[in-house]
Protein backbone atom coordinates (compact mmCIF):
# COMPACT_ATOMS: atom_id res chain seq x y z
CA UNK A 1 0.00 0.00 0.00
CA UNK A 2 1.11 3.56 -0.70
CA UNK A 3 2.22 5.65 2.24
CA UNK A 4 0.56 9.06 1.80
CA UNK A 5 2.94 10.71 4.28
CA UNK A 6 5.74 10.62 1.65
CA UNK A 7 4.86 12.08 -1.74
CA UNK A 8 6.36 11.01 -5.06
CA UNK A 9 8.89 13.86 -5.22
CA UNK A 10 10.12 13.11 -1.70
CA UNK A 11 10.50 9.43 -2.59
CA UNK A 12 12.42 10.37 -5.71
CA UNK A 13 14.69 12.56 -3.57
CA UNK A 14 15.30 9.75 -1.08
CA UNK A 15 16.05 7.28 -3.88
CA UNK A 16 18.48 9.77 -5.41
CA UNK A 17 20.32 10.07 -2.09
CA UNK A 18 20.42 6.28 -1.63
CA UNK A 19 21.71 5.81 -5.17
CA UNK A 20 24.35 8.52 -4.73
CA UNK A 21 25.60 7.03 -1.47
CA UNK A 22 25.69 3.50 -2.91
CA UNK A 23 27.75 4.75 -5.85
CA UNK A 24 30.05 6.67 -3.50
CA UNK A 25 30.66 3.59 -1.35
CA UNK A 26 31.24 1.39 -4.40
CA UNK A 27 33.67 3.95 -5.78
CA UNK A 28 35.55 4.12 -2.49
CA UNK A 29 35.82 0.30 -2.41
CA UNK A 30 37.08 0.32 -6.00
CA UNK A 31 39.66 2.99 -5.08
CA UNK A 32 41.00 0.79 -2.29
CA UNK A 33 41.21 -2.27 -4.58
CA UNK A 34 42.94 -0.29 -7.32
CA UNK A 35 45.47 1.11 -4.90
CA UNK A 36 46.13 -2.31 -3.33
CA UNK A 37 46.66 -3.86 -6.78
CA UNK A 38 49.09 -1.10 -7.66
CA UNK A 39 47.97 -0.71 -11.27
CA UNK A 40 45.16 0.82 -13.24
CA UNK A 41 43.81 -1.03 -16.24
CA UNK A 42 41.77 0.83 -18.83
CA UNK A 43 39.38 -0.41 -21.49
CA UNK A 44 39.47 2.47 -23.93
CA UNK A 45 36.88 2.89 -26.61
CA UNK A 46 35.76 5.63 -28.94
CA UNK A 47 32.99 7.78 -27.44
CA UNK A 48 31.43 11.08 -28.40
CA UNK A 49 32.69 13.72 -26.00
CA UNK A 50 29.25 15.33 -25.79
CA UNK A 51 27.58 12.05 -24.86
CA UNK A 52 30.22 11.32 -22.23
CA UNK A 53 29.82 14.78 -20.70
CA UNK A 54 26.03 14.40 -20.66
CA UNK A 55 26.44 11.16 -18.70
CA UNK A 56 28.90 12.93 -16.37
CA UNK A 57 26.43 15.77 -15.84
CA UNK A 58 23.63 13.36 -14.85
CA UNK A 59 25.99 11.51 -12.48
CA UNK A 60 27.43 14.63 -10.87
CA UNK A 61 24.31 16.80 -10.57
CA UNK A 62 23.14 15.22 -7.27
CA UNK A 63 26.47 16.09 -5.62
CA UNK A 64 25.68 19.79 -6.09
CA UNK A 65 21.89 20.04 -6.08
CA UNK A 66 21.50 19.29 -2.35
CA UNK A 67 23.61 22.34 -1.43
CA UNK A 68 22.11 24.52 -4.17
CA UNK A 69 25.50 24.87 -5.85
CA UNK A 70 25.45 26.01 -9.49
CA UNK A 71 26.81 23.25 -11.74
CA UNK A 72 27.49 23.67 -15.46
CA UNK A 73 29.07 21.60 -18.21
CA UNK A 74 30.50 23.20 -21.35
CA UNK A 75 31.45 21.02 -24.32
CA UNK A 76 33.40 23.10 -26.83
CA UNK A 77 34.51 20.25 -29.05
CA UNK A 78 32.02 17.45 -29.63
CA UNK A 79 34.17 14.85 -31.33
CA UNK A 80 35.20 11.28 -30.71
CA UNK A 81 37.59 10.69 -27.85
CA UNK A 82 39.46 7.51 -26.87
CA UNK A 83 38.83 6.87 -23.16
CA UNK A 84 37.70 4.26 -20.70
CA UNK A 85 34.40 6.05 -19.95
CA UNK A 86 33.80 4.40 -16.57
CA UNK A 87 37.32 5.05 -15.30
CA UNK A 88 37.46 8.58 -16.65
CA UNK A 89 34.08 9.33 -15.10
CA UNK A 90 35.58 8.27 -11.76
CA UNK A 91 38.22 11.00 -12.16
CA UNK A 92 35.51 13.62 -12.61
CA UNK A 93 33.48 12.21 -9.70
CA UNK A 94 36.49 12.26 -7.36
CA UNK A 95 37.29 15.90 -8.14
CA UNK A 96 33.65 17.01 -8.14
CA UNK A 97 32.86 15.25 -4.84
CA UNK A 98 35.76 17.07 -3.16
CA UNK A 99 34.48 20.40 -4.50
CA UNK A 100 30.86 19.68 -3.54
CA UNK A 101 32.00 19.04 0.01
CA UNK A 102 33.17 22.66 0.43
CA UNK A 103 30.72 24.53 -1.83
CA UNK A 104 27.39 25.95 -0.70
CA UNK A 105 24.53 27.99 -2.19
CA UNK A 106 26.95 30.63 -3.51
CA UNK A 107 29.17 27.93 -4.98
CA UNK A 108 29.85 27.30 -8.65
CA UNK A 109 31.39 24.23 -10.26
CA UNK A 110 32.06 24.05 -13.97
CA UNK A 111 33.43 21.38 -16.28
CA UNK A 112 34.77 22.70 -19.58
CA UNK A 113 36.03 20.35 -22.29
CA UNK A 114 37.87 21.52 -25.41
CA UNK A 115 40.42 20.45 -27.98
CA UNK A 116 43.84 22.07 -27.94
CA UNK A 117 45.97 20.79 -30.81
CA UNK A 118 46.86 17.19 -30.08
CA UNK A 119 45.18 17.11 -26.65
CA UNK A 120 41.74 17.16 -25.13
CA UNK A 121 41.63 19.54 -22.18
CA UNK A 122 39.21 19.15 -19.28
CA UNK A 123 39.01 22.04 -16.82
CA UNK A 124 37.11 21.49 -13.57
CA UNK A 125 36.73 24.85 -11.88
CA UNK A 126 35.15 25.92 -8.59
CA UNK A 127 34.91 29.14 -6.61
CA UNK A 128 35.47 27.46 -3.25
CA UNK A 129 37.97 28.15 -0.48
CA UNK A 130 40.93 26.71 -2.39
CA UNK A 131 43.17 23.80 -1.48
CA UNK A 132 45.11 24.34 1.75
CA UNK A 133 48.77 25.11 1.07
CA UNK A 134 49.72 22.37 3.55
CA UNK A 135 48.67 19.67 1.05
CA UNK A 136 49.67 21.27 -2.28
CA UNK A 137 52.76 19.06 -2.62
CA UNK A 138 51.05 15.85 -1.50
CA UNK A 139 47.54 16.18 -2.95
CA UNK A 140 48.02 13.34 -5.46
CA UNK A 141 49.64 11.01 -2.92
CA UNK A 142 47.60 8.25 -1.24
CA UNK A 143 45.81 8.81 2.07
CA UNK A 144 45.92 12.62 1.78
CA UNK A 145 42.68 14.34 2.77
CA UNK A 146 41.69 17.65 4.27
CA UNK A 147 38.65 18.67 6.28
CA UNK A 148 36.53 15.60 5.50
CA UNK A 149 35.13 13.19 8.06
CA UNK A 150 34.56 10.53 5.37
CA UNK A 151 36.72 9.22 2.56
CA UNK A 152 39.81 7.13 2.05
CA UNK A 153 42.22 9.84 0.96
CA UNK A 154 42.80 7.77 -2.19
CA UNK A 155 40.54 9.62 -4.63
CA UNK A 156 43.13 12.01 -6.01
CA UNK A 157 45.90 9.39 -6.13
CA UNK A 158 43.61 7.08 -8.09
CA UNK A 159 42.49 9.94 -10.35
CA UNK A 160 46.10 10.74 -11.23
CA UNK A 161 46.77 7.07 -12.00
CA UNK A 162 43.71 6.85 -14.25
CA UNK A 163 44.66 10.01 -16.16
CA UNK A 164 48.23 8.72 -16.59
CA UNK A 165 46.89 5.36 -17.79
CA UNK A 166 45.22 7.39 -20.56
CA UNK A 167 48.63 8.87 -21.47
CA UNK A 168 47.66 12.19 -19.92
CA UNK A 169 48.46 14.52 -17.05
CA UNK A 170 46.57 16.32 -14.30
CA UNK A 171 47.52 19.44 -12.38
CA UNK A 172 45.75 22.11 -10.37
CA UNK A 173 45.87 25.84 -9.76
CA UNK A 174 44.40 27.20 -6.55
CA UNK A 175 44.20 30.39 -4.51
CA UNK A 176 42.94 30.35 -0.96
CA UNK A 177 39.55 32.01 -0.87
CA UNK A 178 39.30 32.17 -4.68
CA UNK A 179 38.78 28.61 -5.83
CA UNK A 180 40.56 25.84 -7.67
CA UNK A 181 40.84 24.58 -11.21
CA UNK A 182 41.98 21.09 -12.14
CA UNK A 183 43.41 20.79 -15.65
CA UNK A 184 43.40 17.33 -17.23
CA UNK A 185 45.07 16.79 -20.59
CA UNK A 186 44.80 13.55 -22.54
CA UNK A 187 45.91 12.79 -26.09
CA UNK A 188 43.25 13.28 -28.75
CA UNK A 189 42.17 10.30 -30.82
CA UNK A 190 44.33 9.79 -33.88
Amino acid sequence: ADDDSVNRNERRGYLQIISQEAHRLASMAQDVMDYARGSITTRKKSVQLGEFLHRAEITLKPYFSAAGTRFTVLCESDEEIQIDPDRFLRVLVNIAANAAHVLGPDGRFEIRARRNGTNHIFELRDNGPGIPSSIHETLFEPFVTSGKSQGTGLGMAISKSIVEAHGGSVRFETREGHGTVFIIEIPAAI
